[in-house]
């Protein structure tokens, strides 16, 4: 019986999820893990002909290390017969194949899209003068992308309810499907910051805290309290409410597809009030949009 849960795909996740320096370490690892056993097998064959083998790792260790980057053996390991001619061939073998994983993996990170295109500010922001809640992003990237758009989700889960028989899934999910302003661009996206407005209800009184509203913020008496579709999230009695944004669209450059998302706990991450924001205008002389203050993003 096949186990569950499976992973079929955890070579190329690892490749694309790491950067150079660390495949360049794991390659280095590897070098050294197959001479270390190489040499092992050395010192296992001189001690089984009879020979001295004490105080032979290392030096067979080196003559391993040499044979992969290309040198010819130097004592241990021979092109002639017997077991240590069966070892040299196997790691001529591997001075082929490690390199040509290595330069696999660069050629692969290359061409593949990384994972960090679109750059999300850390900033949550409640606007209270418009009931919104944003944020911004912009991909780091000048490829056109085609059809991009964005995308809300929310991801709340109230203790209570886990202890609760009636609910067996105490963790819900869903869309925001209203959102503020443009979330969808057919024609090539321009790389400027974007902006990402949900409309959020700001209240003063608990009392007036609707189901039908998706999110809702109450600040009284010095304190900010969320509610989920008028469920209160507690995060001192173990609640949790997630505000995930997704950014998707079509790389044709790359004839592939761009697929990312950003995190931020309500509760811990959003900021009541506005901060200063970035600007950005469209210059007619140049045909592209020009970013001012990029500090605020």
């Amino acid at each position: 019986m096949t186990p569950h849960p499976q992973n079929n795909d955890r070579f190329r996740t690892f490749i694309a999820e790491n950067r150079f320096s660390v495949l360049l370490l794991y390659y280095l690892f590897l070098n050294v893990l197959v001479c270390t056993a190489f040499a092992a097998l050395v010192v296992v064959s001189e001690a089984i002909a009879g020979k001295a083998y004490e105080g032979i790792f290392p030096e067979a260790f080196l003559e391993c290390l040499y044979i992969l980057f290309g040198q010819s053996p130097v004592r241990y390991l021979t092109a002639g017969s017997g077991f240590n001619a069966i070892l040299y061939a196997l790691l001529s073998l591997f001075s082929v194949l490690l390199p040509g994983l290595l330069l696999g993996s660069i050629l692969f990170k290359l061409t593949a899209p990384t994972r960090k295109l679109a750059i999300f500010s850390d900033k949550l922001e409640v606007d209270t003068a418009t009931g919104a809640l944003e944020t911004s992003f912009y991909l780091a990237t000048t490829m056109s992308v085609y059809e991009m758009q964005t995308r809300v989700f929310v991801k709340y889960y109230r203790k209570e309810r886990s202890e609760s028989v009636d609910d067996k899934y105490p963790l819900k999910s869903f869309q925001i499907h209203e959102l503020n302003g443009d979330h969808y661009i057919a024609l090539p996206y321009a790389p400027v910051p974007t902006r990402v407005s949900v409309p959020v209800a700001v209240l003063r009184d608990e009392t007036h805290v609707r189901e039908d509203q998706d999110l809702t913020v109450v600040i009284a008496d010095g304190r900010v309290d969320w509610y989920v579709r008028g469920q209160p999230i507690r995060p001192k009695e173990g609640d949790l409410a997630r505000l995930i944004v997704l950014v998707d669209g079509h790389l044709p450059g790359l004839l592939t597809q761009l697929y990312e998302h950003q995190t931020f706990d309500l509760c811990r991450d959003a900021r009541i009030g506005i901060t200063k924001r970035f600007r950005s205008y469209y210059n007619p002389a140049r045909d592209r949009y020009e970013i001012t203050k990029w500090e605020n993003f």
